[in-house]
């Protein structure tokens, strides 16, 4: 059975704020290992209410034996009136992205013994490079691969990209497809980092961070 959504209301340096949904990418797990960040860690979709309402549609369907795997993917491709229609009233339940930026990277934490909370995301709004899914994953594969073949990343076995990738080189080589990278720092309010709201969707039992 698939699990409901999680919603995280997230605040951000620069007065962001605004809800992303939980999705199942691999780098909270990865992240874990290379970089050894303590607390927890989580991948979110910062997603229109009217889209992750209907992804909630597909996931019922999928759960209660409706709709097979090719045959939910195949609706992603070419989405039908009634449940386009059927997501736009159920939108109303969900919350949406406000204003987060519509790619970004955040962390929590202390320095020099104040809290602080750290925030990168693209410079462009919207990124172009995002809007090109193809784009999205495959430039930043080839600029690794580009570093595998000349031996800057050359560690034997199998490990996530920020373990052997050289960062700085990847960000400038990156460069050349999207604006850069913009880094905002501010000091968490109350004297402690804030922590982002988990909650299930509503419809679903509450997640508790652990």
């Amino acid at each position: 059975m698939g699990a409901a959504a999680v919603r995280a209301a997230v605040a951000l340096p620069g007065g962001r704020a605004g809800t992303g949904y939980t999705v199942g990418d691999p780098e909270p797990v990865t992240l874990s290992r290379s970089l050894a960040p303590t607390g927890n860690a989580a991948c979110l979709m910062v997603v229109t209410r009217g889209t992750v309402a209907f992804l909630d549609g597909l996931r019922r369907d999928l759960d209660r034996g409706r709709l097979d795997n090719e045959s939910a993917a195949s609706l992603l491709t070419g989405p039908p009136l009634g449940r386009a229609l059927t997501a736009g009233v159920r939108a109303a339940g969900f919350r949406g992205p406000a204003s987060l930026p519509p790619f970004f990277a955040v962390a929590t934490g202390r320095r020099d013994g104040r809290p602080l909370t750290v925030l990168a995301r693209p410079a462009g709004d919207p990124p172009r490079l995002l809007a090109d899914m193809a784009l999205a994953t495959g430039v930043p594969l080839a600029l690794g691969l580009a570093q595998v073949l000349d031996g800057t990343a050359r560690r034997p076995g199998v490990h996530p990209p920020e373990a052997v990738i050289d960062a700085a080189r990847f960000f400038r080589d990156l460069e050349q497809y999207s604006p850069g990278v913009v880094v905002e720092e501010a000091a968490a309010r109350w004297g402690r980092p804030r922590r982002p709201r988990w909650r299930a969707d509503r419809r679903a039992s509450t997640a508790r961070r652990r």
